[in-house]
């Protein structure tokens, strides 16, 4: 390609066109919405007439260049196709026309995309302001220079881009269907674990582990001594005694060993408080289930809350090392053992308090969680804000396997689960390798290096 010397400003061969839509009650109408990351448009919404709000509405054409105003800095710009002509969008979407045929359309939008170019585009509409304050004008876009090439060459660096596209997106593709398959071989190995089916070898080796005294049912008999032993002491209170667990509830036959409970059975499940509190620049850690990101406990994003409140919220639940913590509302899941040792009250979350730490292996009662939470934002109730009951949590059933099997359990799943993520650590340093493949690719056609 030859050597770029000269640019050229948009509004040498770009207008601004304005189709006023007069709209009519009973008519229905497409309105359209651009996609951020340069990924096209789509139909956001068809309504009638009446029940359009706004006051005008503008109509697009095939052939024209759009982008949104509000997400100009996301991205968002487009070029209308025939299957898209003749819908409408507000005044936040403006819309340009070519004046001749001197630039071909797809060069300019993969010109715009570039980096740099949407890092300009992102200080034009506000920098670092409130999302909903940031505006790209369309004075500010017709202001952008490309490179002033034949219509030659940018055909020539249009079908060059779009080819190595193809082949990213293709590799893309591949490198999404090994993340889901990741996804459910997590999933698979915690189903395995949970059934038994991942110590089955061990349990035949070591059968003397597994019975008599090391029996699951022996155990839950140790735990429950434990806990009449901390409610006389009153350091628990005595709870309503659970039904029995349902044939239908038992998803699955037991080991050898093995026997059924509830999660109220093996451990102290409260929740946090309901209160909403003052909050404060600096305090005492507010942890909600919005703060738990990724099965560990985001601090950066939390609130605070005075010492005074603390201390009420802590009589409720106070919170210890090696205790888990499980969303209740919202994005229900997300199971964490507390690995700090710090002050912390909560909210909106169900915790596991242990009767002995030496008679349940916390590992096994974090992956079990792990393995149930999907079932149980299955169960949760409630329409856009879900949520599961303290009392759904402590009937919740569990597999439980004898003490030295729990442990053993663990380490194996650790293992694996540990495979499983340099795994999808190496697929996602594929995506980032190809996003910096691409970007390169596009600096250098623009730079006529290719």
């Amino acid at each position: 390609m030859s050597e770029i010397l000269q640019k050229r400003k948009l509004s040498s061969f770009l207008t601004q066109v304005r189709r006023q839509e007069i709209l009519e009650d009973d008519k229905v109408y497409r309105l359209l919405g651009v996609k951020w990351y340069g990924k096209g448009v789509f139909i956001r919404e068809e309504k009638k007439g009446k029940e359009i709000k706004a006051e005008k509405l503008f109509r697009v054409k095939t052939g024209d260049f759009i982008y949104n105003r509000l997400f100009a800095w996301k991205s968002s710009f487009a070029i209308i196709t025939e299957e898209f002509s003749d819908c409408l969008v507000s005044n936040e979407f403006p819309i340009f026309n070519l004046k001749d045929d001197s630039v071909d359309l797809e060069y300019l939008l993969k010109f715009i995309l570039l980096p740099p170019n949407i890092d300009t585009v992102n200080r034009l509409s506000g920098g670092m302001s409130s999302v909903s304050r940031k505006r790209f004008k369309e004075e500010e876009f017709l202001n952008f220079e490309i490179p002033n090439v034949t219509k030659k060459e940018q055909h020539k660096i249009s079908s060059y881009i779009s080819g190595i596209e193809n082949k990213v997106h293709i590799f893309l593709t591949e490198t999404e269907s090994q993340s889901e398959y990741l996804s459910s071989l997590r999933q698979a190995i915690l189903q395995e674990a949970v059934e038994g089916k991942l110590t089955a070898d061990w349990r035949k080796a070591h059968p003397e582990l597994i019975s008599g005294e090391n029996h699951a049912s022996r155990l839950l008999e140790k735990i429950k001594a434990e806990k009449e032993h901390l409610i006389k002491e009153g350091k628990i209170k005595k709870e309503k005694p659970l039904p029995w667990i349902k044939n239908n509830e038992k998803v699955n036959e037991l080991p050898e060993g093995w026997v059924w409970g509830s999660l109220q059975d093996i451990s102290d499940v409260r929740d946090g408080t309901h209160d909403t509190p003052q909050y404060f620049q600096k305090g005492i850690p507010f942890i909600t289930s919005k703060n738990l990101e990724n099965n560990k406990i985001n601090f950066d994003k939390c609130k605070y809350i005075s010492i005074e409140d603390h201390k009420k919220y802590s009589n409720r639940s106070h919170v210890d090392k090696n205790d888990i913590i499980f969303a209740m509302i919202g994005s229900i899941g997300n199971p964490v053992i507390v690995e700090v040792d710090f002050e912390f009250s909560i909210k909106n979350v169900a915790l596991f308090k242990y009767y002995d730490h030496s008679l349940i292996e916390s590992k096994y009662l974090y992956y079990y969680l792990l393995f149930s939470q999907e079932k149980i934002k299955q169960m949760a109730l409630g329409g856009l804000q879900p949520f599961v009951s303290l009392k759904f949590i402590r009937n919740y059933i569990i597999c439980l396997p004898p003490l030295i099997e729990q442990q053993v359990i663990a380490k194996k799943i650790d293992r694996l689960i540990d495979m499983v993520d340099e795994l999808e650590k190496q697929v996602q340093e594929r995506k980032e390798l190809a996003d910096m493949l691409m970007q390169s690719v596009l600096r250098e056609a623009f730079e006529g290096q290719t």
